[in-house]
């Protein structure tokens, strides 16, 4: 369960007694004799996140287990009763979603707790609104001794409260443009301007960490005026950070995050971004390919155009290199005015390039191997010193074709000694016969989710259902090229923190790198597919395990007969309560 300051206890309990006037012997309503008040008793259960006895924020999906019972001394039956459950209406009000339990049914004096299935309600407030009431209420008939009564009995109510925190973050780049290579700082401004529950404690945020994708390490400067490391409702803090840019344009995105006091959850994440516009040269570079290549081919081609993207007139050497992907072999490299390696598959030049002009293109030429897979990606760069290097790199995803195989049926394959039939002899199976290997992979497509944000269904419900509050279970819908084996991996996205190339669980060590987003894996399960349309109705398991509210991704690989492997398919979506 998570940190949380309980509004009341997980079960809440009433008993509403209703005095009878005592009668001896017996008459006709009383029943069971000698009975002389009311026994009715209430419960509003629930355990864990979806408790209503715990803070909750809009969105949150709350789990109420109602439960009426009718015992103690004296207690008189009470038939044909009915039981609703009403929650708050988005304004606070009573009326809102109101369930019915029951109609018609008799609790006896003496009948214990009757336990009615969980009823889920979505808990979504109208602005400056934190709190309304659960009600779980009992009408019907009350046999006293001094005649039956028809009508309302008893009632309990509990109250269901949220907090709304939020902060605002600015970010201003001084300066925002210049020169190449251009010294910029960033000031940023973080404010907890969590709106006030007049009823509650103020929101306070938790272990705050100020992030930017552009610039780093980002270092707090002031703003704590308690001194208690909490960044309190009404508190502004300020950080700064210092980078140098090449030319080019640069957006950075500054977030934060950390966690509330008042229920123990992570902050909803607050961002802001700002521009740099940084005058100097700024090489790009594009790739292509014409067509489909073909297991065997000679002499396919790839063109590469260095472009200057920048404001300025670049100067000093340009290099480019191509990095081949395995199945591919390079047999060629030229283009006007630029000295080539084949051998390294790279080009390189010193002349300068006005702004928004591009170079002679180059060629490259390469073979295509027997067993090449069904699809590449080819990937080169462009360097040059002392430039933006975020945009430096191109790929160019490649199909190929499998090179079909002799057929050994014709007249040509049926003469000479040792066809099948011939008059030379030998076996049965003629000679121009040849068994060609499956090397094509079978492909992945049209991959999509019916539902790519929904609610695990407990019961395990392959058909995805729809309520009012969630939707309940998924589908995979997908086309296959031929029959194959589809597997579908299912990973959380965690958030990590960057160390060199590698996202890392945070912790102490890492704590300011910068933040990332890391694929744990959950589990895997599988399907056989058949050639065209298919689909895979999930209930947001994996085995006996359901997913708890998070982001995922699932990626979908297909395997033919052959063993020949497809790309994967990576669909996310994301499970929320019920």
């Amino acid at each position: 369960m998570r940190a949380h300051r309980a509004l009341s206890a997980l079960v809440l309990c009433s008993t509403v007694a209703l005095a009878a006037t005592t009668a001896s012997p017996a008459v006709a309503h009383q029943s069971p004799a000698a009975c002389t008040t009311s026994g009715i008793r209430f419960q509003l259960g629930g355990s864990g996140d979806s408790s209503i006895g715990i803070i909750h924020r809009n969105g949150d999906v709350v789990s109420v287990i109602p439960r009426v019972g009718n015992f103690g001394t004296g207690a008189c039956d009470i038939t044909d009763a009915t039981v609703t459950l009403q929650f708050p209406k988005p304004d606070g009000t009573p009326g809102g979603q109101t369930v019915t339990l029951t109609n018609d049914i008799d609790l006896p004096g003496g009948a214990p707790f009757h336990e009615f299935p969980a009823v889920e309600h979505t808990v979504n407030f109208d602005d400056g609104v934190f709190r309304g009431q659960v009600t779980l209420a009992v009408s019907g008939t009350q046999h006293f001794p001094g005649g039956d009564t028809t009508g309302a009995i008893g009632s309990l109510g509990s109250p269901l409260v949220i907090s709304r925190p939020h902060a605002t973050v600015s970010v201003t780049p001084t300066p925002a443009a210049g020169d190449a290579p251009l010294g910029v700082t960033y000031a940023y401004s973080v404010t907890n301007d969590s709106p006030l529950n007049p009823m509650d404690v103020p929101v306070h945020l938790n272990d705050p960490n100020l992030s930017d994708d552009r610039c780093s390490p980002v270092t707090f400067t002031g703003g704590d005026a308690n001194m208690d490391t909490l960044l309190s409702r009404g508190e502004t803090w300020t950080y700064t950070c210092s980078t140098i840019f090449p030319g080019g344009t640069f957006t950075n995105t500054a977030t934060l995050t950390g966690t509330s006091v008042r229920d123990g959850r992570p902050w909803p994440a607050a961002t802001a971004q700002s521009t740099v516009n940084v005058n100097g040269p700024d090489m790009t570079l594009t790739k292509s390919h014409a067509g489909d290549f073909t297991q065997g081919d000679t002499g396919r081609t790839y063109t590469l155009v260095a472009r200057n993207s920048g404001n300025r007139q670049s100067t000093g050497a340009v290099s480019v290199a191509d990095t081949l992907p395995a199945g591919l072999t390079a047999t060629a490299i030229s283009g006007d005015g630029w000295t080539c390696d084949a051998g390294t598959v790279s080009c390189s030049r010193s002349d300068t390039l006005a702004a928004g002009a591009s170079y002679p293109p180059i060629t490259v030429t390469v073979d295509v191997a027997a067993d090449a897979p069904g699809s590449v990606v080819n990937t080169a760069s462009v360097s040059r010193s002392g430039e933006n290097a975020a945009n430096d790199r191109a790929t160019d995803p490649t199909t190929i074709v499998a090179k079909p195989g002799p057929v050994g049926d014709g007249p040509a394959a049926q003469n000479g000694p040792g066809a099948g039939g011939g008059d030379g002899g030998g076996t049965d199976r003629g000679s121009g016969d040849v068994v060609v290997p499956d090397t094509l992979a079978p492909t992945v497509q049209a991959a999509r989710l019916t539902n790519r944000t929904f609610a695990v269904d407990a019961r395990g419900a392959a058909e995805p259902v729809v309520t009012s509050r969630a939707k309940k279970g998924t589908s995979f819908v997908y086309a296959l090229s031929e029959p194959a084996r589809v597997v579908f991996t299912v990973e959380r996205k965690d958030a990590g923190r960057r160390v060199g190339s590698s996202c890392r669980k945070p912790s102490r060590s890492n704590r300011r790198g910068r933040p990332c987003v890391r694929l744990v894996k959950v589990g895997s399960f599988a399907q056989d597919g058949a050639a065209g349309p298919n689909t895979r109705k999930w209930s947001g398991k994996v085995g006996t395990k359901a997913l708890k509210p998070a982001n995922y991704q699932a990626s979908l690989t297909a395997e033919d007969a052959a063993g020949n492997a497809s790309a994967a398919k990576r669909l996310p979506f994301r499970i929320v309560r019920r």
